[in-house]
């Protein structure tokens, strides 16, 4: 299984509610140590203006095989 080891978020700007918002994930970083595989995400929400509105990274590890 896959653990949770870290998770950062900064909330930017506030949104009306009903607004529409974007996300986009995108892994910063992928390697391996020993037999774990470590996976950064960063993470990024846009109001429908595209302000940014939070922002974020993850860290799991899961077994290399």
């Amino acid at each position: 299984g896959t653990l949770h080891v870290s998770q950062e978020t900064s909330n930017i700007n506030t949104v009306a509610v009903g607004a529409e918002l974007t996300c986009e994930a995108n892994v910063i970083t992928n390697s391996v140590r020993g037999a774990w595989r470590f996976l950064t995400v960063e993470l990024k929400v846009t109001a429908d203006n595209k302000a940014l509105v939070l922002s974020g990274k993850s860290t799991i590890m899961l077994p290399k095989n």
